[in-house]
């Protein structure tokens, strides 16, 4: 799988449009800058799970908390 292009629209990412080259392999930047978030919302739009709940949870919440306004959680 290759994943060309990451497009954030709402939260604090909104309007961040990252494009992929098929030679990456890691993201460099300072604290603070949204390497975690870039990481979790690909594993959020790819439905990729966790090694356990814990982190599944966790990691959900970040993606959710990423996108704002513009997701709304089910049951909540």
């Amino acid at each position: 799988m290759y994943i060309e292009r990451l497009q954030v629209e709402g939260g604090f990412l909104h309007g961040l449009d990252l494009q992929f080259g098929h030679d990456l392999s890691v993201l460099i930047g300072g604290r603070g800058v949204g390497k975690t978030a870039v990481v979790e919302l690909i594993r959020f739009c790819l439905g990729a799970p966790n090694l356990d709940a814990e982190l599944m949870q966790a990691s959900f919440e970040h993606a959710v908390g990423v996108l704002g306004d513009r997701y709304h959680v089910p049951g909540r």
